[in-house]
């Protein structure tokens, strides 16, 4: 094995990683060499400066297993636990950690916008519970056509008016606001604070 640092990146049309390396000795260099993927479709994208791995196949190919220094600001808090972490930034960060419990905990967190989309069904399953905090508004459906779930515990001021009879049949009338009982129906298992 040999190891360099990256002096140049491409992506070719077949979707594949390509660097040129520099050895620490001059005048060495390795071009074009593949990034070895875990599997088809799984991009690894590597940054030119980073240091990496090379590995040669026998029909002379070189090819980069991985990189072997790590920003010390994207190491996770912990690596005690058979952690196993891919960190981008402080705020993102995909990984699992052994709990006190013995059991695996899982995050996933990013400093922008989290997109989960699917083309079929998406579940959620819990055999605990299920906690959905946001300091926004939380939309189910359409948000175009979304209305405001309501509370089960609320009353309403409504104005009532009476008619009052009067000896010359003219009558008159007279408004007051009115406060309704709150709704019979018992409400969901969905808790909104």
């Amino acid at each position: 094995m040999k190891h360099g640092i990256v002096t140049s990146k491409e992506i070719n049309s077949d979707g594949n990683v390509i660097l040129t390396v520099q050895s620490s000795r001059a005048g060495v260099t390795w071009k074009p060499v593949p990034v070895a993927q875990d599997h088809p479709g799984a991009i690894q994208n590597i940054e030119e400066g980073w240091h990496v791995a090379l590995a040669q196949c026998d029909d002379g190919l070189w090819i980069c297993m991985g990189v072997i220094n790590t920003d010390p600001d994207q190491l996770p808090d912990s690596l005690e636990k058979k952690e196993q972490s891919m960190k981008f930034d402080d705020g993102t960060e995909i990984s699992t950690r052994l709990n006190d419990a013995g059991d695996y905990d899982m995050t996933v967190s990013a400093s922008g916008k989290t997109t989960i989309k699917a083309t079929g069904d998406v579940e959620i399953t819990s055999e605990g519970n299920a906690l959905l905090n946001a300091t926004g508004d939380v939309t189910i459906g359409d948000a175009a056509n979304a209305v405001k779930l309501a509370v089960q515990n609320h009353t309403h001021d409504y104005d009532d008016s009476t008619i009052n009879d009067t000896e010359d049949g003219s009558g008159s009338s007279s408004t007051s606001t009115k406060t309704t009982s709150p709704p019979k129906e018992a409400g969901t298992a969905t808790l909104v604070e």
